[in-house]
């Protein structure tokens, strides 16, 4: 991302060149915001925030008559910090470019600043996902990456973790079984107590359009597409939604599982996108800027599992 620059009427010329009628400029219209699909989003005053787990209480206990009442304990476990980053971008307009702009070129600034900004937002999104099996760049409440084969349980007595379970998926390919993986993997969660996590509403994002087809045939066949030579019913047949995400890897072979109701992706605003223009008292350039404040973290990595691909 460049630090800064100036259009200039020497430099560029398409600002300044009077036999041009018209210019094509290389922006185009950007698919809809796809993030808030797969994120929860909230908004902060705080400098920081700071949330922590705590563990769950189990079943009633039988009490034969006149005995003492059973006492179940709520503990503390871990805690996690999450701290928010600045996103800014501007461009300088020359007073000889204001002057010649024949096409209506510097006019239409504040709406590239929209969509550099809408960019960013998507990119850093799914670098949210991406990012999920590196252990040193950002982790949950747990301690462990986004996925992980040693996600901790707490123990309701200590405090401390217990037991483990995994959310990363070992095929290597998007196919029928390792979509029955994903569905056994959320059926299968379970509190510290050991009391079912119920599962919701679900979908399956691939990042970029190589695995785009193959989701679509393996989520909406009647039969399942495995068995070419049978008509063995899909199982997995509307059994989640799927969506591609265009962002951050068109060659890219992972995909994700995310159940929307248990997933705990977020998008935390902590200063919301504002458009400023000023002129330089020094030069007489006319500054267009935009800033923001925000990030995409996680706490907790029930609500999701996943496969990095091959």
């Amino acid at each position: 991302m460049p630090v800064g620059g100036v259009v200039n009427s020497q430099s560029t010329s398409y600002l300044s060149n009077k036999d041009l009628d018209r210019v094509f400029i290389e922006t185009l219209e950007m698919y809809p915001a796809e993030y808030t699909q797969f994120t929860k989003m909230s908004e902060t005053k705080d400098r920081y925030i700071r949330e922590g787990e705590i563990s769950a209480l189990g079943p009633l206990v039988y009490k034969p008559e006149g005995s003492m009442i059973s006492l179940e304990s709520i503990k503390q476990g871990n805690t996690k910090t999450v701290t928010f980053k600045n996103y800014a971008l501007a461009c300088a307009i020359t007073e000889e470019a204001k002057d010649w702009d024949k096409q209506g070129i510097i006019k239409r600034i504040p709406e590239f600043l929209a969509l550099s900004s809408q960019y960013t937002k998507e990119i850093t999104a799914v670098d949210l996902l991406l990012s999920g099996f590196v252990s040193t760049y950002r982790v949950g409440v747990d301690g462990q990456p986004l996925f992980s084969t040693s996600h901790t349980i707490l123990d309701p007595w200590t405090g401390a973790a217990s037991a483990t379970f995994s959310n990363l998926q070992t095929g290597a390919s998007l196919s029928a079984s390792t979509i029955a993986a994903a569905r056994d993997y959320f059926e299968n969660l379970v509190n510290s107590k050991g009391l079912p996590v119920r599962a919701g509403r679900r979908i399956l994002l691939v990042v970029g359009p190589a695995l785009r087809d193959t989701a679509k045939i393996l989520l909406e066949n009647e039969v399942d597409p495995t068995q070419n030579y049978s008509t063995k019913i899909n199982v997995n047949q509307n059994s989640m939604s799927f969506m591609v995400s265009h962002y951050l890897g068109s060659t890219y072979a992972g995909y994700f599982f995310i159940d929307l109701d248990l997933m705990d992706l977020r998008h935390i605003v902590s200063k919301p996108f504002q458009r400023r223009m000023w002129d330089d008292p020094w030069t007489g350039n006319t500054i267009y800027g935009i800033s923001g404040r925000w990030t995409f973290d996680f706490f907790s990595a029930y609500g999701v599992c996943a496969n990095a691909g091959s």
